[in-house]
């Protein structure tokens, strides 16, 4: 496994070297979405793009050779509803949900799931009955626990219960427990995330990558994203927003900010460039 560490170069520092193939390649962009598109709230509900982001998402999306694909935890009905643009392929719930020009999976074949996730959030809600900013989402085919709003001197008791109370479930291999910032998410007990939905959409494409006629990006900040980094660390540019101590990705971008910056860069490039389609 390849993790990158102190060396890791911001792309923006980086990006005059990747300027001709940038130009002159197809560009296959995917993007997570909350922390990386949208910053981080307080409230997950409260979360969305600014005016600025969607704009270049939009002139990327019109620009010939630029594809994008939204890549994110939260449920393919939310997730289209808070970016709004058509001919992007939205990937909800870690992967299980997909949706797109040329693109439809939808996996709900887990009807016994849903029973263990809800004893988990019945363990939780008694143990810490009408707590102030403990949420849970239902989001069909994967669960999550939100603790974000929780007062800090609560957040560790709760964090510490929530592990308890998946631990039986987790290690019978019932349910996948993965945890992300702040949030527990509770998923059906197959082999499929960000990475694995990814290079199976990435599957009609591969014999461009590997001549190098399309270049592939994969922009992400949560603990989730490393599953995507790590299954793409020979095929895409790798960026992780945020300096983490560790991760897969080969770059990094400071925030939400710089991700805009580098989006607009790539709007700039592909209408000056020489576009191979």
């Amino acid at each position: 496994m390849i993790i990158y560490r102190a060396k890791q170069k911001n792309f923006l520092e980086d990006i005059e070297k990747h300027q001709k193939g940038l130009q002159e390649k197809d560009l296959l962009l995917f993007l997570d979405f909350d922390g990386t598109l949208a910053a981080i709230v307080e409230h997950f509900q409260d979360a969305n793009i600014s005016d600025s982001m969607r704009s270049v998402l939009e002139k990327l999306l019109h620009r010939d050779g630029c594809r994008i694909t939204i890549v994110s935890g939260r449920a393919l009905s939310d997730l289209k509803r808070r970016i709004n643009l058509h001919r992007i392929v939205y990937v909800g719930n870690h992967g299980f949900e997909m949706q797109g020009p040329g693109v439809r999976f939808d996996q709900k074949a887990f009807p016994l799931v849903r029973h263990l996730y809800d004893r988990v959030q019945e363990k939780i809600l008694k143990r810490f009955p009408g707590l102030s900013g403990l949420a849970f989402e239902d989001k069909g085919v994967t669960r999550s626990i939100h603790f974000r709003s929780v007062a800090v001197s609560s957040k560790e008791a709760v964090r510490l219960f929530i592990k308890q109370a998946t631990r039986e479930f987790a290690e019978r291999k019932e349910l996948i427990v993965r945890w992300g910032k702040e949030v527990c998410e509770l998923r059906p007990p197959v082999v499929w995330d960000k990475g694995t939905a990814v290079r199976w959409l990435l599957k009609p494409d591969h014999a461009d990558i590997k001549a190098k006629k399309t270049l592939v990006f994969y922009i992400g900040d949560d603990d989730t994203d490393e599953d995507a980094f790590r299954a793409l660390r020979s095929l895409a540019i790798t960026i992780h927003v945020g300096q983490a101590k560790t991760t897969a990705a080969r770059y990094f971008l400071k925030d939400v900010v710089q991700v805009e910056e580098l989006l607009k860069r790539l709007c700039e490039l592909k209408k000056k460039g020489k576009i191979t389609c």
